[in-house]
């Protein structure tokens, strides 16, 4: 299924939406992490998207190599997202998700958060390929 990139984000966020009511608000599903992450996987491969999970990649420094950086799924290659499951996003967080975009060669990455208040996501942009647009 060849969709763009705002069409896939939305299928995401709504697969988001649907598995944080049942594992939260309902108490239908368990609340740890990976419990989540395999629920929202199976949630969004039913919308037709192909979700490649846990993606490593080298992160280099000045021509060298100094560690991997990962994010919990890739969807349709074109939107990456990472799981917190912490009450705040912290800057830190929101860092690591856009040198992911900058070295995965990503315009879009979610950080979704499954807290127990409410649930919150953000959308991330990478700087050098950015898809959004605005008129002005």
């Amino acid at each position: 299924m060849a969709l763009c990139c705002q069409a896939v984000t939305s299928l995401v966020i709504k697969s988001y939406y649907l598995v944080y009511h049942d594992a939260i608000m309902l108490k239908q599903k368990n609340n740890d992490v990976h419990s989540l992450l395999t629920f929202l996987v199976k949630e969004i491969e039913s919308c037709g998207l192909r979700v490649r999970p846990k993606i490593y990649l080298p992160q280099m420094c000045g021509g060298r190599f100094i560690g991997f950086n990962y994010v919990d799924m890739v969807i349709e290659d074109q939107v990456a997202l990472a799981i917190m499951n912490k009450n705040s996003m912290p800057l830190q967080q929101i860092q690591a998700l856009r040198i992911f975009l900058t070295h995965g060669n990503l315009s879009i990455g979610l950080l979704v958060s499954f807290n127990h208040n409410h649930p919150d996501f953000r959308q991330v942009e990478n700087p050098a390929i950015s898809t959004i647009r605005f008129m002005g």
